[in-house]
């Protein structure tokens, strides 16, 4: 399938005579000013590459191919300008929202060098996303596996830590960068790897540490920070988590400083939740607190809600649990260790450790997990007494 190419300019009788030179070797479709071309890339995408004049009423070529960049991230722009032009051209290539200017007239062959170089830019960058996606996902899938078993308390805030996040992310509208805030989410809790159990159920019990022990747990985003900057593409995310404790800097809107104050006040949030409070009792304890949390974020929290499906409680005999189930009651050793906690999803490994525990009798032969009120599921018996 030909690659899609986008053409903007005012004159019509420019990009009608562009589609007759490149229509034969590319999905060309044309629009003639910024708007029609903002509305066509929505409709008719998703394009390689964007082609537009600079000089177009309304909006002009730096602007329109701005927007494109923030609405179809990996789609390659490329500006025409005239000689007058230059200038401001030049900036929108130096401020990085250009790939590449032309000057008019662009003889054809200039032109269809530079859409070539710009379909081969777009297919490293869709290569990369897809590394990003897979390879990196799959990474980090890994290590939120490994925080379920070895420390499942942490693994529990974390999942609660990344669902006020993602609503976060929704609620402010936040862009192509958001990836990122997620991800600290998921992994603002795999310095607990180093935590005893103990501590951590101790903290949110509200218990007071001894001071030693203070100190270690303090020092997990620390922890999290030197096994995490050492993976590609997760130095910001690394800094984010070093940083959920930060108070709020002089430029809080920066990538880094403001991804490490979600962390911040969702932590806070779920802190106050854990305690015993509700959303409301927990909102208005950070409103309080105006210096500690941006107010932003506060407000994004406040419509924060819980679980709308109604569920129950049904034991399920070991054998019988398959991943993607929620347990909703803790999991414990005959000796009292943690091995799942309430909310935690199950996967592969996790059902496996259980079934190990089975079989040397350190666990029973029955796990409770959430199903929908009056579910009729087979192979969920009703819950025992």
């Amino acid at each position: 399938m030909p690659h899609a190419v986008l053409m903007v300019d005012d004159e019509p009788n420019v990009v009608a005579g562009l589609e007759r030179q490149f229509r034969r070797q590319y999905r060309v479709v044309t629009a003639t000013s910024g708007l029609e071309g903002l509305r066509l890339l929505s409709e008719s995408g998703p394009f390689a590459v964007v082609i537009s004049d600079m000089r177009m009423p309304k909006m002009n070529g730096a602007e329109f191919l701005s927007q494109v960049r923030e609405r179809a991230p990996s789609t390659v722009r490329l500006m025409l300008t005239g000689e007058t032009d230059i200038l401001a051209a030049a900036k929108a290539v130096n401020e990085g929202e250009i790939f590449r200017f032309l000057v008019k007239p662009c003889p054809e062959p200039d032109l269809r060098g530079a859409i070539e170089a710009a379909i081969r830019q777009n297919e490293l960058e869709q290569a990369e996303q897809f590394l990003l996606e897979k390879t990196l996902g799959g990474g980090i899938k890994v290590l939120t596996e490994v925080l379920s078993l070895v420390n499942p308390t942490a693994f529990g805030q974390s999942v609660r830590i990344q669902r006020y996040v993602r609503h976060i992310i929704e609620k402010l509208g936040l862009g192509k960068e958001s990836w990122q805030y997620e991800v600290a989410a998921m992994l603002s809790q795999i310095g607990c790897v180093t935590i005893p159990p103990q501590t951590l159920e101790a903290i949110a019990a509200g218990e007071t540490l001894p001071e030693l022990e203070r100190q270690r747990y303090l020092m997990h985003p620390s922890v999290a920070h030197d096994l995490l900057i050492h993976v590609p593409r997760l130095e910001a995310v690394a800094s984010m988590v070093c940083r959920q404790a930060d108070p709020v800097g002089p430029d809080p809107s920066a990538p880094v400083s403001f991804g490490a104050q979600i962390l911040k006040v969702c932590l806070a949030f779920d802190a106050a939740l854990m305690r015993g409070g509700n959303v409301e009792s927990a909102i208005r304890a950070l409103r309080d607190a105006p210096k500690e949390y941006l107010p932003r974020l506060v407000n994004a929290l406040a419509d924060t809600e819980g679980d709308t499906v109604a569920v129950e409680a049904k034991a399920m005999r070991l054998e019988a649990l398959k991943e993607g189930m929620v347990v909703d009651a803790d999991v414990r050793t005959k000796h009292g260790t943690l091995l799942v906690a309430p909310g935690q999803v199950l996967t592969f490994a996790l059902i496996v450790r259980l079934r190990n525990f089975q079989q040397h009798g350190s666990v029973g032969d029955t796990v409770y997990i959430r199903v929908p009120r009056h579910s009729t599921s087979a192979g969920a018996p009703r819950a025992e007494g």
